[in-house]
């Protein structure tokens, strides 16, 4: 159909009254009639099909899905028998025609064609249908296309009196609009050369990275050689404090077996027992050396899980801007798609404009010419008039002379003639003057009209 905007769309969702009443189409549970349900014959799947065909499970899900109905399984298992549902029923129909799919496809078309300031309205009378519309209006909800109220309209306690049937309709509503998109766009330009400058910083980050990392390898290498040093050293010192400790303890043996020359062994104990004391404070200090290289090692290693959080989170802000240039470069081309439409509008409302100016002006000629032509028919009503002022006055003259000759009768005759085609040709003036002055007046109201909707679309333009 070539058509590339609509300013409104109307979706009312409800089952024809008449489709319910139709006992021969089984949309009604009320009545015994063949279980159809195609709002389109068409359609080659009928809910009896289903029935007779589907398994119970599947049955059970239809039921589930498309009727809200908690009681799906026992109802699919009880199937054959009579058991009136209203969501069973429902959930038959919506199936059989494919309703959801349908809407769904619907919406999303209808909002590709909406134009600026359009309106799409739907009526939804279950909350099926209601779910669909909601979350395709909020997904596709933005400056652009604003939803205008957050929760449904709903008819009023006497509506639902009057209307029975309107009980559960639920009406929500979407609007396009353009907005400017000025502040967007220079938040984007920033965007961008923040953009353009982040190859530089990940390249210094990168950088950083790389000396943070061969820095704390050399030190954790360092602090490792330290502590194996002073762990073979400590292992040294072990090993002779127990050679000592063995010498003291066969020392002792002898001295006790022999008890010869105990003097000479106490002093060989005394100085053993130095000899112990000092290893024991060489092996304190080593042990507290190795503490302190320990705890330099748990500082360095913190410093370097420390660093590489920082890098990591600078990574995240690096890609949370990303994503949000991306956001703003989105956001940049929906609103050249707006200005792009709204040029279109622009162009088609100075095209309207100039087609308004061309036929006022013909309307002007129209009303000259129709002035022209009442002028030419009063002026020829005067000429008339005058013609009959001089055959009068001739015949008075005539016959104040007492002339009755016959060119006397002849000017009578002649008078006679020219008011009687005075008279027709006044009557048809009259008429036709009439007919012009009503063709006047109605011209010169278009001319209003047209003057009033030229300066409208003036408005308009300049205020796009």
């Amino acid at each position: 159909m070539s058509i590339q905007e609509v300013d409104g769309f109307l979706f009312d969702l409800g089952l024809s009254s008449y489709q319910l009443t139709v006992t021969t189409r089984g949309f009604s549970y009320r009545s015994d009639s063949p279980l159809d349900m195609r709002i389109s014959q068409t359609t080659k799947l009928s809910a009896a099909d289903i029935i007779n065909n589907y398994s119970e499970a599947k049955l059970a899900d239809i039921f589930y899905h498309y009727g809200e109905e908690r009681k799906a399984r026992p109802i699919a298992r009880k199937i054959c028998s009579k058991h009136p549902a209203r969501k069973v029923f429902q959930a038959l129909r919506i199936f059989v025609n494919s309703e959801l799919e349908n809407l769904s496809q619907a919406l999303e078309v209808a909002l590709k064609y909406l134009s600026v300031d359009g309106r799409i309205i739907a009526i939804s009378y279950h909350s099926l249908e209601d779910r669909i519309v909601k979350q395709i209006f909020k997904k596709y909800a933005s400056p652009n296309f604003q939803i205008i109220a957050k929760k449904p309209l709903t008819p009023a306690p006497q509506e639902v009196k009057e209307n029975h049937r309107a009980r559960s309709a639920k009406m929500r509503q979407e609007k396009e609009e353009l907005e400017t998109q000025l502040q967007d766009q220079t938040t984007l330009n920033e965007k961008e050369t923040t953009l353009q400058k982040l190859p530089e910083t990940e390249q210094k980050l990168q950088n950083l990275k790389d000396y943070c990392k061969q820095e704390l390898t050399n030190k954790l290498a360092e602090s490792e050689s330290s502590l194996s040093n002073l762990r073979g050293e400590l292992d040294k010192l072990r090993r002779e404090l127990s050679d000592k400790e063995g010498e003291l303890n066969t020392l002792k043996f002898q001295c006790e077996q022999q008890n010869t020359d105990k003097q000479e062994l106490e002093q060989q104990l005394a100085a053993l027992a130095v000899s112990s004391g000092l290893l024991s404070q060489q092996i304190n200090e080593l042990t507290s050396q190795l503490s302190e290289k320990e705890q330099e090692g748990e500082r360095t290693r913190l410093e370097a899980e420390i660093r590489s959080n920082l890098i990591r989170e600078q990574g995240e802000k690096i890609n949370n801007q990303e994503q949000q240039i991306n956001n703003y470069q989105q956001l940049l081309r929906t609103a050249e798609s707006n200005l792009k439409k709204a040029q279109e509008l622009l162009n088609k409302k100075e095209k309207q404009l100039e087609e308004l100016e061309k036929e006022k002006n013909l309307i002007a000629e129209e009303l000259e010419l129709a002035s022209g032509k009442i002028r030419e028919l009063e002026g020829a009503l005067l000429a008339a008039n005058s013609k009959i002022g001089q055959l009068e006055k001739r015949i008075r003259d005539l016959e104040s002379q007492g002339d009755n000759s016959d060119e006397l009768e002849r000017l009578k005759k002649e008078l006679k003639q020219s008011k009687q085609q005075q008279t027709h040709e006044k009557s048809k003036s009259q008429a036709e003057i009439k007919r012009l002055q009503s063709e006047l007046a109605t011209t010169k109201r278009r001319e209003e009209e047209l003057a009033s909707k030229i300066k409208e679309l003036g408005q308009k333009k300049n205020n796009n």
